[in-house]
């Protein structure tokens, strides 16, 4: 299919205005896992609107739903770094102080963030909306955006370098790295975004790796027999993956639960450590993962070939466009079901809690 067609298909998709659905913070509360009261009250839908003074709240409280003593500092770290401030503005800080490579949150994924983070009880550490890429392992020296490991992790996960917010626990990223401790790697692309052109884009990518390896071949020829000067590039489409952390055992099994039942991400999960417990939202739908060769001709002057040819590869993209736009309705659901099941509606601002503020 053309390449203007997956944009087309982009287009005559139905997608919600998210921008437009960040909550009206006057009229809805947060349903928290652990009550600050003794009072047992039920959890109420969104939908059911009352006109009760009382929040309601879950009513179960046991030792799963004690508040872990470093929530509460690594909360306020965390809104500090996106928002400059503690509490949800909507507007992100631009003092820099996000350590990914990209240096912010994408903006598909800022309402998603958003709402997350009005919950006392959650805070994000990582983001990212999905994206295509291509990774160079024998590449090094690039831009700091474009550098990264391949298979980056923050806290044993995968964070694909994009938001990360942790200004304490989270250490740099390297600018490059060891890929199997041979050489070293970068990525050549990455986009966030539906490109109409991005068939165009990731074979001028690939052909300008291609000529850098070419000129290196015939530079270094006595030593091709001994070295893999040419290892395949890594094309990849990911889905939208956040990292959250909850302020408790029960906070994190509940938004595991809405993730795994409500949304069917079934490739989430918890990762519990004595001072955090964090919950990986993911899934496997929309991944691809594929080598693409650049093969010499008989001498390196000569040039090289793309494997494989053009023509794939221009299919290759408008699927990963097509993709892209699962990815967005993947948000959408996220959003949907986290505002449903970790939200009320209040009737009357004065019955909201008082941390919807943030």
């Amino acid at each position: 299919m053309p390449s203007s067609l997956a944009h087309q298909a982009h287009t005559n998709v139905q997608l919600l205005p998210m921008h437009q659905t960040t909550m009206d913070k006057k009229r809805w509360s947060p349903i928290l896992s652990c009550p600050s009261s003794s009072s047992s009250t039920a959890m109420t839908h969104p939908d059911n609107h009352t006109s009760s003074s009382q929040p309601h709240v879950s009513s179960t409280v046991n030792a799963n739903s004690t508040t872990l003593p470093s929530f509460p500092s690594l909360r306020s770290r965390n809104l500090h770094t996106l928002y400059g401030t503690d509490h949800v503005t909507g507007e992100y800080s631009t003092e820099g102080n996000d350590k990914s490579p990209k240096g912010s949150v994408d903006e598909k994924a800022r309402p998603l963030v958003d709402l997350i983070n009005r919950h006392p009880e959650y805070v994000t550490l990582s983001s990212c909306s999905g994206r295509v890429a291509l990774f160079d392992p024998s590449g090094g020296g690039g831009s700091e955006e474009e550098e990264a490991s391949n298979g980056d992790e923050h806290d044993g996960l995968a964070t694909r370098g994009d938001s990360l917010v942790d200004t304490d626990d989270t250490p740099q990223r390297a600018k490059s790295t060891k890929i199997s401790g041979k050489g070293r790697g970068k990525w050549i692309f990455v986009t966030h975004d539906i490109l109409p052109d991005l068939g165009h884009q990731m074979i001028q990518s690939l052909r300008t790796v291609g000529e850098e390896r070419r000129r290196r071949e015939q530079h270094h020829k006595q030593q091709t027999s001994q070295h893999n000067n040419n290892p395949p590039i890594t094309f990849k489409h990911e889905p939208p993956l956040l990292h959250i952390a909850a302020s408790s055992l029960a906070a994190g099994k509940k938004l595991l639960h809405i993730v795994k039942s409500v949304c069917a991400l079934r490739e989430s999960g918890l990762v519990l450590t004595d001072q955090r417990v964090t919950v990986e939202v993911r899934t496997t739908g929309t991944l691809l993962c594929l080598p693409l060769m650049i093969t010499f001709k008989d001498e390196p002057r000569q040039g090289f070939e793309l494997q494989p040819n053009d023509m794939y590869l221009m299919s290759l993209a408008d699927m990963a466009n097509e993709r892209m736009v699962q990815n967005e309705i993947v948000l959408q659901r996220i959003y949907a079901a986290l505002e449903a099941e970790l939200f009320q509606y209040c009737e009357e601002s004065s019955d909201c809690l008082a941390s919807t503020t943030d």
